[in-house]
């Protein structure tokens, strides 16, 4: 998940949305001209945002947010940073390779985290804040496909 600030470009569809604060999972596809507030970002992703005049966060230990903290980590670093979140997305998945009659029960635990767990973990930092605000999107989208880029 990255977490995002700022006014869209003219040439968006979504033009009329100012001053808007987005959540982004892969920052590096999908910033679209906001400032930032990213989890685990790649390296050099914060000196490229910056030099396109992006404020960006960089908050380390978020990856792949398995833990119910790092969603809570993100949502309050734009909170500190920016004051309000407006948006946010996340996508997650679990791959599990094999077939299924050599699988585990473990297969299946690795499968309800990531496109379960992981999911309800996220909606349940980003939508309290959300709901005070009286406002607020969320796109979550979960599968396998969620883990490949």
């Amino acid at each position: 998940m990255k977490i995002a600030k700022g006014a869209r470009k003219a040439a968006s569809p979504f033009a009329r949305i100012e001053d808007a604060l987005a959540a982004f999972r892969d920052a590096e596809r999908d910033a679209g001209g906001f400032d930032l507030v990213l989890g685990d970002a790649q390296p050099g992703l914060v000196g490229e945002l910056s030099a396109l005049g992006a404020r960006a966060v960089d908050v380390t230990g978020t990856d792949h947010l398995l833990e119910a903290e790092g969603s809570r980590r993100l949502v309050d670093a734009a909170l500190s940073e920016f004051g309000r979140l407006d948006s946010a997305t996340t996508a997650t998945g679990i791959i599990v390779t094999g077939r299924f009659v050599n699988s585990k029960v473990e297969d299946l635990h690795k499968v309800m985290k990531g496109c379960i767990e992981v999911p309800y973990h996220f909606l349940r930092a980003v939508v309290p804040v959300m709901v005070e605000q009286g406002d607020g999107q969320v796109l979550v989208l979960t599968s396998a496909a969620g883990a490949r880029p």
